[in-house]
């Protein structure tokens, strides 16, 4: 009976453990989106597209606007300014950044 105790204490304490585990990687920014992003602009469109720095302490920089925000499934949540809080689906495919914001959706580019 003792031993049987102990085995289900190590199931339920891996169980939690694993569970911790995939919470904490849901509510971090991907290592691969830490950096510096420039906006993907159409080709021929001349001028420069607003850079994003998206720091791994939660904290991040949009054309000179500094922000904090939080990974929250696939989400940065921002309180970007004073009254909003703003939701940004993100995905990393082939080195681009893509946000969805506003029913847009932005494509950038690493240039650090």
């Amino acid at each position: 009976m003792h031993r049987n105790r102990n085995i289900v204490a190590t199931v339920i304490a891996l169980f939690l453990a694993a569970g911790g585990g995939y919470y904490v990687a849901r509510h971090r920014l991907r290592a691969d989106c830490v950096g510096s992003w420039q906006l993907e602009l159409p080709a021929g469109s001349g001028g420069t597209g607003r850079r994003l720095i998206l720091l791994s302490d939660g904290t991040g920089d949009l054309d000179g606007t500094a922000f904090h925000y939080r990974v929250v499934d696939d989400c940065i949540v921002s309180k970007y300014s004073a009254k909003d809080l703003y939701v940004w689906p993100y995905k990393v495919k082939d080195g681009k950044l893509t946000l969805t914001a506003f029913k847009a959706t932005d494509t950038y580019v690493r240039v650090d």
